[in-house]
């Protein structure tokens, strides 16, 4: 029997010696799938560079975990690409921040984990045709993290943003909880006062109300109270109006007369009243209605008007479902673009102190509508930032 034995350099000769024989045999034969750990050292390679591997690469370590580092120190991050039938399924890029991308089979890119170079990740799933589907970004120190989706379309339908306070934070579909129309729940505000107040020649406030909107609407304003009025069998009048502004006289059509040309006595004779009046407001916040009553500058001698239990009810409505009209004077009506002249019809007299006068008739839905668009071109520009934002990004992962 012959036996070989194999000394490197000047280190001992390797342990056992080898056996020759007629028949050639591998003394240790194994594969790198299923290779055992104590048959490699840390300086062996299974591949190197360019070299191709068929079949299963498996990596295992009963006892500890293994690190696989794809790493360059001079130009971009390591690449993992999975692909099937030589189309991608996947990619993870690894250049300066991570981003993964998954393919449907139709090879589009339908998912997107985005590290972000310059803030929080960004994860976005994508239609089966490539469209956007939903974009959820987590947001920068500045700015808070946002979630946006999307219709078959490709139109923004659904959004939250962290970093808005109010209306804008939460924006869904049309006829939704909070669509435009239902943004905000109907609120009122009210006031009265239970002393008697003596009426003057010019508007004074008998009750006033504040009440806090929080984002445009309708106003809506109901006013009560009663007249007492004697103390002359000549003309007696008074009357009350809804307005937003101290002092003045009356304004037509809004006010409401009471009393009498002529009296049978001194006596009291008692008058209920009730006003309203409509105001839309372009913006949120805090708005102040009063309801006001005065007496005829020239009523008889001795007449004595004094006004009881006034009463202001506010009402804030966030939309309107028909038409709205009010009558404006000819310097109001300047905002609208369209008014029709109305010549005012009250009886002549102390009922009509301010006299027969032209008036505007004009729609507040013009104004709802204006503040409408203006809040469709506000998240139209906002909606085509993010998407300027987003594609930028992706351009940025394409080119790794």
């Amino acid at each position: 029997m012959r036996w070989l034995g194999i000394t490197v350099g000047a280190d001992p000769e390797i342990s056992p010696r080898t056996r020759l024989v007629s028949v050639p045999y591998a003394y240790n034969a194994q594969n790198a799938a299923f290779a055992d750990s104590a048959l490699y050292v840390s300086d062996n390679y299974v591949k190197l560079k360019g070299d191709t591997m068929i079949g299963d690469l498996k990596f295992d370590n009963d006892a500890l975990g293994i690190d696989i580092w794809l790493d360059n120190t001079t130009g971009d991050g390591g690449n993992v690409r999975l692909m099937d039938d030589g189309n991608y399924s996947a990619i993870l890029y690894g250049d300066r921040y991570g981003t993964l991308v998954v393919y449907n089979d139709l090879g589009q890119g339908v998912g997107y984990v985005d590290g972000n170079l310059n803030g929080g990740g960004v994860l976005q799933l994508n239609q089966q045709d490539g469209t956007a589907g939903a974009n959820f970004n987590g947001g920068t120190s500045a700015d808070g993290s946002t979630l946006t989706m999307y219709s078959a379309g490709g139109s923004s339908t659904i959004k939250l943003d962290a970093d808005i306070v109010g209306n804008g934070a939460a924006v869904l579909p049309d006829s939704a909880i909070s669509s435009a129309e239902m943004w905000n729940e109907p609120g009122l505000a009210a006031n009265n006062t239970t002393s008697g107040l003596n009426l003057t020649i010019a508007m004074t406030d008998q009750a006033t109300v504040t009440v806090t909107i929080p984002t445009a609407g309708y106003v809506l304003l109901f006013g009560k109270a009663f007249f007492s009025m004697g103390g002359t069998r000549g003309t007696n009048y008074a009357y009350a109006q809804i307005d937003e502004t101290s002092g003045g006289g009356t304004d037509a059509p809004y006010y409401v007369a009471a009393g009498t040309d002529s009296a049978i006595s001194t006596g009291s004779l008692f008058y209920p009243i009730a006003v309203q009046r409509v105001y839309y407001k372009a913006s949120a916040g805090s708005y102040t209605f009063r309801l006001e009553a005065m007496e005829y500058p020239t009523n008889g001698a001795g007449a004595n008007t004094i006004c009881y239990h006034p009463m202001l009810t506010a009402v804030y409505l966030p939309t309107s479902y028909g038409t709205v009209n009010t009558f404006l004077s000819a310097a109001q009506r300047g905002e609208f673009e369209t008014s029709e002249a109305v010549a005012t019809d009250t009886p002549a007299g102390p009922a009509d102190p301010s006299g027969q006068q032209t008036l505007y008739q004009v729609d507040l839905r013009e104004l709802e509508m204006r503040a409408v668009k203006a809040q469709a071109e506000a998240e139209r520009m906002q909606r085509e930032l993010m998407e300027a934002r987003l594609q930028q990004q992706l351009e940025g992962s394409t080119r790794r």
